[in-house]
């Protein structure tokens, strides 16, 4: 036990697990007559991976070798009750795993799981020739085992998660569970329709800001934006010519603005690039720089009036339109503080040669307000829900039969 405490001493947080892991077989090597240490990591489905062993390294059981189906699901279950020892018994559906322990000498094992709350994330195993182990170790393996999971359990949980998230996306992009939705921009004095934005719904009802984020966490951001890109791009060709379109844009994804620029390259109509606001912009130039390199595209800056990074967008991108915040919108035909904000926007506005546009317009009032305001466009459920294009063109080919003639502004969907 005074060997344990030492031993358990001496280790230390590697930053990663496959810096740790080792480091735990090494101190558990000759403790307890062990001949073979081995630390394990249970994946988020079935299955399990090695972190690190002290075996010999032309040995089959080296970091990264995955343990066989039968195998790993035995060692779930069974970790999932506590510490136990058993004799080695060579299995026909152990394979190559089996065969190699088998040759290795090693007769006996003791393990303890490695846990995070109430998850079982791995086990600690230790091997030994001969008889070796016994339930008289089970002790020492319980604080091993507890060992392990402080220095471990927390960052193999974030791996989980990580590799979940990721096969989460990627299952999203492979199954196309995804559509657009197109919502009307229209001109606020006339009520017209001037443009569209393309906005992306997933199938199963996650928030696609909330997806785009989790997306980028896991080094998928790019590749799911540029996929949600296509479509959208594609199924505005049915939508009215003569319409812009605008299409999100993350930051980010303009750190190589090639592949989006093939994409946009395919539309068939003026494009407004949006920058989203959620992330924070080091280098303003580069994205400038990077925008003038997608063609001939306007950009935009969302939510202009809900903080100062949205500023800062403003005045360092010199964007060609300029998109008022909700809670600027929001009740504005009644707040003259609103109405003072939304004025002098209109002045910044008129002197730097951009257009506005009320975000989240939901009433007449409203509608009518921003109007008075000088404010170029509307956007809001007033004008119109965003819609899928099956909607859209339906909605237009009955007006088309009703003559065309109804006023977007009197709030009909």
């Amino acid at each position: 036990r005074s060997d344990m405490a030492a031993a358990i001493g001496r280790l230390q947080p590697g930053g990663t697990t496959e810096a740790t892991a080792p480091a735990i077989c090494r101190e558990l090597w000759g403790l307890m007559a062990v001949d073979l240490s081995i630390v394990a990591a249970f994946g988020s489905e079935e299955g399990a991976t090695i972190l690190g062993t002290d075996a010999p390294e032309n040995f089959l059981l080296s970091a990264g070798y995955r343990l066989p189906s039968s195998r790993a699901a035995y060692l779930m279950q069974r970790a999932s009750l506590g510490p136990w020892a058993e004799r080695w018994r060579e299995r026909p559906e152990d394979g190559p795993y089996g065969a190699a322990m088998t040759a290795s000498g090693v007769q006996s094992f003791s393990y303890a799981p490695i846990r995070f709350g109430d998850t079982t994330l791995g086990v600690l195993a230790v091997g030994a020739v001969g008889q070796g182990l016994s339930d008289a170790h089970l002790p020492a393996m319980t604080e091993f085992g507890s060992a392990a999971s402080a220095l471990l359990a927390l960052h193999l949980q974030a791996e989980r998660l990580t590799s979940h998230r990721r096969a989460e996306i990627e299952s999203v992009m492979e199954r196309h569970a995804y559509f657009p939705v197109f919502q009307p921009i229209p001109q606020a004095s006339s009520g017209r329709v001037r443009g569209y934005e393309a906005l992306t719904r997933f199938r199963d009802g996650e928030r696609p800001d909330i997806r785009i984020s989790t997306a980028w966490s896991v080094g998928l951001g790019n590749a799911l934006e540029l996929a949600v890109l296509e479509p959208a791009i594609e199924m505005a060709r049915r939508l009215l010519h003569r319409r812009w379109l605008a299409v999100n844009v993350s930051p980010r994804l303009l750190d190589d603005p090639e592949p989006l620029r093939a994409i946009l390259g395919q539309a068939d109509r003026p494009l407004v690039v949006e920058i989203t606001e959620h992330e924070v912009i080091l280098n303003y130039r580069a994205v400038r720089e990077a925008l003038s390199r997608l063609g001939p595209v306007r950009t935009a800056v969302e939510d202009a009036g809900a903080g100062i990074a949205n500023f800062a967008h403003i005045v360092e991108l010199r964007p060609n339109l300029v998109k008022l915040d909700i809670s600027l919108v929001r009740g504005i035909d009644t707040d003259p503080a609103r109405q003072a904000m939304v004025v002098a926007m209109h002045h910044f506005a008129g002197s730097t040669g951009c257009q506005l546009i009320a975000e989240g317009v939901e009433t007449r009032d409203e509608a009518n307000a921003i109007s008075a305001l000088g404010v170029d466009f509307g956007q809001g459920y007033w004008y119109g829900r965003p819609a899928r294009i099956q909607a859209l063109t339906a909605r237009t080919a009955r007006r088309a039969i009703r003559g065309g003639s109804a006023n977007i502004l009197s709030g009909q969907q």
